[in-house]
C-alpha cells in the first residue's frame, strides 16, 4: 500500500518562501547588475571595433580592401537620359574604368596616394600651376607605408555597380571624368534603331576586342 504524502507544514512553506532565490533584488543589486551588463557590452563592442580595424589593415597591407566611391544618381522623368555622378577626386583617368558587364553598370579602379612632400610658401593660396614642390614632390606612395596622424581618406581599389535598362551596351554609355567627378550617362531605355559607335577614350571596355569606331564628333563626344 503506498503511503500517503503528507501535506507541507506552514513552516516548510515559509521557508521556500523566503529562500534566497526567491528573495527580490534590492536597488543597489539591481544597480550593479546593470553595471556589469554595461561595462560587458562595452567591451565587446570595443573588442568587435578592435578586430574590424585589424581586418581593414589586413585587407590594406595585402590589396584586397576595396571601397565604394559615394554617387547621385538623376533620375528626371522628363528626361530620355539618366547620369550618375561619382565623387572619385584624386583619380586620374588612366586608373579609373567604366565597363557594361551582364547588363550591369561596373564603375571601377584605383585611388593612389599622391602627395606633395613639400612646398615652398607663397603667403597665399597655392595655384596648381606655380613651382612650389621640390623634386621629390609628387610621389606615389603606399597608404600602408606612409604614417599619417589623421587617417579619412580611401586609399586602393575601389568598385560599385548598378543595373541598367535590358539592352543598353557600351555604346549607349556617355563618360565624362572632370574636376574629380565621374560623369556617366545612360539612356532610360534602350534607343530604338543603330546608332554610331562613340569613342570613350579608354573609359568604356567593351566585350568585343576589335570593334571600328569613327571618329568622334565634336558636339556629342564623351571623354
Amino acid at each position: 500500500m503506498t503511503p500517503k504524502s503528507e501535506p507541507s507544514s506552514p513552516t516548510n512553506a515559509a521557508s521556500l518562501a523566503h529562500s534566497p532565490s526567491q528573495l527580490p533584488m534590492s536597488a543597489s543589486d539591481q544597480r550593479l547588475v546593470l553595471q556589469l551588463a554595461t561595462n560587458l557590452a562595452h567591451r565587446l563592442l570595443e573588442q568587435k571595433q578592435h578586430a574590424e580595424l585589424e581586418r581593414r589593415k589586413s585587407q590594406l597591407r595585402n590589396g584586397t580592401s576595396c571601397w565604394m566611391p559615394r554617387v547621385d544618381i538623376f533620375d528626371d522623368p522628363d528626361s530620355d537620359n539618366i547620369v550618375a555622378l561619382f565623387e572619385l577626386p584624386g583619380v586620374r583617368r588612366e586608373d579609373a574604368r567604366v565597363n557594361v558587364i551582364d547588363g550591369k553598370l561596373v564603375v571601377e579602379g584605383e585611388r593612389i596616394m599622391r602627395f606633395k612632400r613639400s612646398f615652398r610658401p607663397t603667403g597665399g593660396w597655392v595655384e596648381s600651376d606655380q613651382r612650389t614642390v621640390d623634386d621629390e614632390g609628387n610621389v606615389n606612395h603606399s597608404a600602408a607605408q606612409v604614417p599619417r596622424s589623421v587617417a579619412e581618406l580611401r586609399y586602393g581599389r575601389f568598385r560599385r555597380e548598378f543595373p541598367l535598362p535590358d539592352g543598353i551596351t557600351p555604346s549607349d554609355v556617355h563618360v565624362l571624368l572632370e574636376n574629380g567627378m565621374l560623369h556617366i550617362q545612360w539612356p532610360r531605355q534602350k534607343p530604338t534603331g543603330t546608332s554610331p559607335k562613340r569613342a570613350f577614350n579608354g573609359l568604356i571596355d567593351e566585350s568585343a576586342s576589335a570593334r571600328k569606331r569613327p571618329k568622334a564628333s565634336g558636339s556629342g563626344s564623351a571623354l
